[in-house]
């Protein structure tokens, strides 16, 4: 023991006496990512800088100096040199000036941003706990709306950038994942709703950057009109090794419902009511009728929307983890499993995928890169809507005098109900609705210093989804009985299987040189090819046995339908950049690019697109130089994007071969009239914003201002349908404006050794108007929405609510949107502009992390408001008795108009069959959805070295709970479903869905316990 100490203080003796060494070692951030522009110190010695991207450095010093790191903002770190190599040198965040990549090989760092983009680190993603990376940016990033399709785990994730941009074509903002650009369509033909985003594991994500002006989205060009969210996959460390493992466990339950339907006493009454009023008979005489008629026993009752649900909803999630690699070679690899149960009793979703990335320096001058993303995800679960077999919908409309089962323990099938047969605990135990979806995100890129200065860069990528889809009704009840009907059998099977591939290949020639140790100056030039691919191939089969418990089609007897389909469309694109900035004070960039779509026609294929910006760093003016402001920056940007989601043949005269028969032979028809002026959509954005940082950035707050006119917009306007056959033609002639503010806030209230506590908050505004379309007349959209010159593109347009006749019980409308008079007749009640709209005006976020020694405690709030939602089915389940054996509120008892509360009454008179149509669309059915939500929270505890001891394999493990979904508080006090699910439903064809509730599964609250170990 004593021989081991004195060799070992004779070593440490003989280290400290070095001469003067070449001192090496990376310099990288809390994240492992490479710090590449700094300036490294003896203390006492000369400044060096060094720019390797991957942040190595070597140095003269020697065992026992003090290197003295400096980022571009002046804050500095103290790094004791205790080895001639120093391995990984790790920097706080707030240290150091990051590089952001913006694609095409072009990064900057934020002295030189003119742009408006925020970045989303790993640990902000991870602690949110969702599915997808997309959910969890939700709050923690200003400008930026999400919305959620579903509470189906795996569902749909809509996204808005600053409002809208389209009125027809997609608002989705395109996703490029390491360069590569993927989908973001809802695929899926059977399930109720997907996400391709969910495939990918957020455990793998460096950080998500979001080009919200048009100086980043112009790089893109026509792909760019609505936004672009840039998601950078983790490599590893040079020279390290590191492993890690997690492991989740959670419970679940609905996150916001109120629960106020009637119970099978509550129902009786309300259908004898109904019923009572309608024929004129007395409520004592009937009440013995309805109960006989329900074949209630008196007593029971019976909760379908309980019964329908899972009653313990449960996740779990399996991560291992290893980053690190040589002097030459950095890969991270990743192999994860998560499973999450939704409400519906037979909801489910799970996914298995895998990732390696790796960056290789082959030689001195030569780079090459690869990853690769395979992913499998199974997804369970019902379709939505007012569909009978949808449980969500039965279970909140079936009367709860309505026995689970028969006395022998069978299904009840005899049921009073709109369809006697379609008892839902029976159709999810019997029917079956399973997706497999499959993803892979394949990347091989390189870059070459042809020069010095000169860089060529290449990069191919594919992104392939393959749908694999099965949907089955069983024979004997429910949607696959006819009874003996359909002549080829009872049952039905359905199966799809649909592709949708992407690839893509760009090449960028870079020159960057210093002039004068001043003058920065980056050119950059390329070119971009993109193909898509969609095919879907499907098959139908009907006339299963009785009793059929296979699903496979080969089971059933007789083939009903068989259709295979494919589209395509392509993209040739050609971009340059230009960047420049002088002594660090001074930025100027120009992005130019001409996009070629084969969705035009011959005259309007092309596109040019482009965008400039400029920024002073005031702060680096000699009149601030000695003060304590870390950065002050002006910035501006004009530019323009393009939009051509309009489908992929929208120009053409499109003629369909076998379009069905004429006497007794194959006939054709003209299918869609084509409009060969198409062009794109353009918009044009404006952006104007000030960036400030005191007290070595602990203070650090963004404000942005923008605005945005889209041009040529494209949508449908009505035809003669009696001339010509059909009822639309697609043109662009509009005008379209959103404008809005953007504000973020960081702040560093405490900061020691031991503890730290940050804060950091966002806000933003926009709202849009249609300022010129289809020559200032009206465009209806549906029974809901339409669209005019001065109004909101979401505004919904309907007819006005103004409650019940206190004299006779009779529902209200005003006339018109005066709402000075009120009528009783549907007929003469206006369908006019509510002045309600469906995308959130106001969105905020919220986010607050402590950290004391081994202690972790964070939490995250969101705010969206002014925005509505309406109940689409609103109309059956509270129908004043139109429906009234169905199960509705318990505020009817206390509202609906009745002799005896004439004067006070909130409702009309429930009538069995109808109250002159009082559940007609109204804005009765139309609810504030302004909200706060309680989004995540997380407490944990780091166990390090300290604790765990040196000699144990064990670097680190951390403990933590945390929690998802906690609260959330309306302001609305008659809204009774979570208004997330439908404030921003917009599927691929267009806005008209945002804002409507569609029955679909509430979201989730979950609780969660990990444990994360490093080693």
């Amino acid at each position: 023991m004593r021989r081991n100490v004195l060799l070992s203080f004779l070593f440490l003796f003989a280290v400290f006496q070095l001469v003067d060494a070449q001192v090496k070692g990376v310099i990288q951030d809390q994240d492992g990512f490479a710090v590449s522009d700094a300036e490294i110190q003896v203390r006492g010695g000369e400044a060096t800088s060094f720019t390797d991207e991957n942040g190595a450095f070597e140095i003269d010093a020697k065992v026992g100096d003090v290197l003295v790191v400096t980022d571009m903002l002046g804050s500095s770190k103290d790094f004791a040199v205790n080895a001639e190599d120093m391995g990984t040198l790790s920097m706080s965040a707030e240290v150091l000036t990051e590089v952001v990549i913006l694609g095409y090989g072009i990064s900057e760092t934020d002295e030189q941003k003119t742009g408006a983009y925020t970045t989303v680190k790993s640990e902000d993603i991870e602690k949110v706990g969702t599915l997808s990376f997309d959910q969890a940016l939700q709050g923690q990033v200003a400008g930026v709306n999400i919305g959620a399709g579903s509470g189906q785990p795996g569902s749909y994730t809509p996204i808005n950038i600053r409002g809208i941009t389209s009125l027809t074509g997609s608002s989705q903002p395109l996703v490029v994942i390491n360069g590569v650009p993927v989908t973001t369509e809802d695929l899926s033909g059977i399930a109720a709703t997907s996400n391709p985003l969910a495939n990918i594991d957020p455990s793998t994500i460096e950080n998500v950057t979001v080009l919200k002006d048009a100086m980043g989205t112009s790089l893109y060009g026509s792909r760019g009109a609505n936004g672009v969210i840039l998601v950078t996959l983790k490599k590893g460390a040079y020279g390290t090794d590191k492993f890690s493992f997690n492991t989740e466990f959670g419970v679940g339950d609905v996150a916001f419902e109120k629960n106020d339907w009637l119970d099978a006493q509550g129902h009786a009454n309300y259908f004898t009511t109904a019923y009572a009023n309608a024929t004129g008979g007395s409520f004592d005489d009937l009440y013995p009728v309805i109960v006989d008629a329900l074949g209630w026993d008196g007593v029971s009752s019976y909760d379908w929307k309980d019964a329908v649900r899972q009653n313990s909803i449960s996740s779990q999630k399996y991560i291992f983890n290893y980053s690190g690699g040589s002097d030459k070679m950095r890969l991270f690899s990743s192999l994860s499993y998560n499973d999450q149960e939704g409400i519906a009793s037979n909801s489910d979703y799970n996914r298995i995928s895998g990732y390696l990335g790796a960056d290789w320096k082959v030689k001195e001058k030569l780079n090459l890169n690869f990853d690769v993303t395979l992913s499998k995800a199974k997804q369970t679960g019902p379709t939505d809507g007012s569909a009978f077999s949808n449980p969500i919908f039965a279970g909140y409309v079936m009367s709860p005098t309505q026995s689970f089962y028969n006395p022998d323990g069978s299904y009840n099938l005899d049921l009073y109900f709109l369809n006697p047969e379609f008892n839902p605990l029976a159709l999810q135990e019997a029917n079956r609705s399973d997706s497999d979806f499959y993803k892979a995100i394949v990347n091989l890129g390189g870059d070459y210093d042809i020069t010095n200065n000169l860089n060529f860069a290449t990069k191919f990528g594919v992104d392939y989804n393959f749908y694999d889809e099965l949907l089955y009704w069983n024979p004997d009840f429910g949607d696959g009985n006819s009874d003996g009907a359909d002549p080829l059998g009872d049952g039905y099977g359905y199966a799809s299987q649909r592709n949708f591939n992407t690839w893509n290949w760009s090449n960028a020639l870079k020159y960057q040189k210093t002039f004068a140790d001043v003058h920065d100056l980056t050119l950059t030039a390329g070119t971009e090819a993109i193909k898509y691919n969609y095919s879907v191939v499907f098959a139908e089969r009907k006339g299963y046995p009785a009793g059929n418990t296979k699903p496979t089609l080969d089971n059933a007897a007789n083939p009903s339908d068989a259709s295979s389909s494919g589209s395509d469309y392509s993209f040739m694109s050609y971009f340059g950049r230009l960047a420049y900035s002088f002594d660090n004070r001074y930025s100027l960039t120009a992005n130019i690019r001409r996009d070629g779509s084969s969705r035009f026609g011959t005259d309007n294929k092309w596109g040019t697109f482009w965008g400039v910006g400029a920024a002073w760093n005031i702060n680096r003016e000699a009149f601030l130089s000695s003060s304590s402001i870390n950065e002050l920056k002006l910035r501006g940007s004009y530019g323009t994007v393009g939009n051509g989601e309009i489908g992929n043949y929208a120009w053409m005269n499109l003629y369909r071969a076998a379009n069905g028969a004429y006497l007794g032979q194959a006939a054709g028809a003209i299918t869609q009239l084509g409009n060969n002026d198409l062009k794109w959509e353009t918009t044009k954005q404006l952006n104007v914003g000030l960036d400030f940082g005191i007290f070595e950035n602990r203070l650090r707050a963004t404000v942005d201002y923008y605005v945005k006119n889209v041009e040529d917009l494209l949508y449908t306007v009505p035809t003669n349908a009696s001339s010509s056959g059909f009822t639309s033609y697609w043109t662009n002639d509009g005008e379209l404006q959103s404008r809005g503010i953007e504000a973020s806030l960081t702040v560093v209230p405490v900061r020691t050794d031991d503890f730290e506590w940050s804060i950091s908050g966002n806000y933003s505004y926009n709202d849009s108007e249609i300022q010129n379309l289809n020559d200032g007349n009206i465009s209806i959209r549906n029974g809901r929405k339409a669209w005019m010159n001065g109004h909101n593109p979401t505004e919904f347009y309907t007819r006005l609510w103004a409650g019940v006749n206190q004299e006779n019980g009779l529902p209200l409308w005003y006339t018109d949107e005066t709402r000075t008079t009120t009528t009783s007749e549907l007929n003469q009640a206006a369908q006019v502009f509510t002045g309600k709209q469906a995308l959130p005006v106001h969105n905020a976020g919220l986010s607050t992390s402590l950290t004391y020694k081994g202690f972790v405690l964070s939490s995250q709030f969101s705010y969206a408001g002014g925005h509505s939602v309406y109940d689409t089915w609103g109309f059956v389940y509270n129908s004043d008795g139109t429906y009234g054996q169905l199960n509705t509120r318990e505020d009817w008892a206390n509202g609906a108009w009745t002799p005896d509360n004439a004067g006070s009454a909130t409702l009309p008179q429930v009538v069995y069959g109808g109250n002159n149509q009082s559940n007609s669309a109204s804005t009765r059915y139309l609810y504030d959805a302004d909200n706060i939500r309680w989004r995540s929270a997380e407490i944990g505890y780091r166990f390090g070295k300290d604790i765990l001891g040196e000699n144990l394999f064990l670097n680190n493990v951390y403990v933590y709970v945390k929690g998802y979904n906690l609260v959330v508080w309306t302001f609305d006090d008659d809204l009774w479903f979570d208004p997330e699910v439908a404030t921003n439903d917009v599927d691929y064809n267009g806005i008209e869905n945002m804002g409507l509730f569609n029955l679909t599964q509430p979201n989730l609250r979950q609780f969660i316990f990990g444990v994360k170990i490093d080693f």
